[in-house]
């Protein structure tokens, strides 16, 4: 993973662009791919599991908080990200994965390039599609909030109310463009057994 190092950062430059928004962390990629073989191993506290990422910024590195928080969640979907650069482009699985790791998509990627070793015409590919397509997705606001789905499709508040924001954002990622209006027309022929069972 080291050796392979220098030609991410090399391949990352050439393709970084001064209209891309968010930035690789090139600080915490040196120190992620020494930690790549170790990112799937837990520890325990009080019964409770977690990463060894977190004790390893925590504890040992002595990191903020926000910082553990985004290792955690950039070595949680590291592999997710080996898949995708693997299988056909699925904007919605996509965009649903960017609204996890957030501003940290660009460092989660080249990691995954690193691991996958798929320092290809892959990697360009998903890069630019995201960065064109769908880079800040996590900002983007719902349609409809909480109360206006409650009173929209007369909800019960509830486990469905969350159902069907998920699947408003969904649906959102794939229709970018598309109005309020639609996206209410698909949100009511939404399966109604997710609405009754909820």
């Amino acid at each position: 993973y080291l050796q392979q190092l220098p030609a991410m950062l090399e391949h990352c430059e050439s393709m970084s662009s001064s209209s891309t928004t968010t930035k690789l962390n090139v600080r915490l990629v040196h120190v992620l791919c020494y930690l790549l073989p170790i990112r799937n191993i837990a520890y325990t506290v009080k019964y409770k599991q977690y990463p060894i990422l977190h004790y390893v910024f925590r504890e040992s590195l002595k990191c903020k908080n926000t910082a553990v928080q985004a290792v955690v969640t950039i070595a949680k979907n590291i592999d997710h990200f080996v898949e995708l650069l693997n299988t056909p482009f699925d904007r919605v699985r996509v965009g649903l994965l960017l609204r996890d790791v957030k501003e940290s998509w660009v460092t989660t990627l080249f990691l995954a390039a690193i691991v996958g070793n798929t320092m290809d015409e892959r990697l360009t590919t998903l890069y630019t599609t995201i960065r064109d397509e769908l880079d800040e997705c996590w900002k983007i606001r719902p349609l409809l909030d909480g109360k206006a789905l409650i009173q929209t499709l007369d909800l019960q508040i509830g486990p469905a109310v969350g159902m069907y924001m998920d699947e408003q954002i969904k649906w959102m990622l794939e229709h970018p463009y598309g109005t309020a209006e639609e996206c209410i027309e698909h949100l009511h022929h939404f399966p109604k057994r997710q609405k009754c069972n909820s």
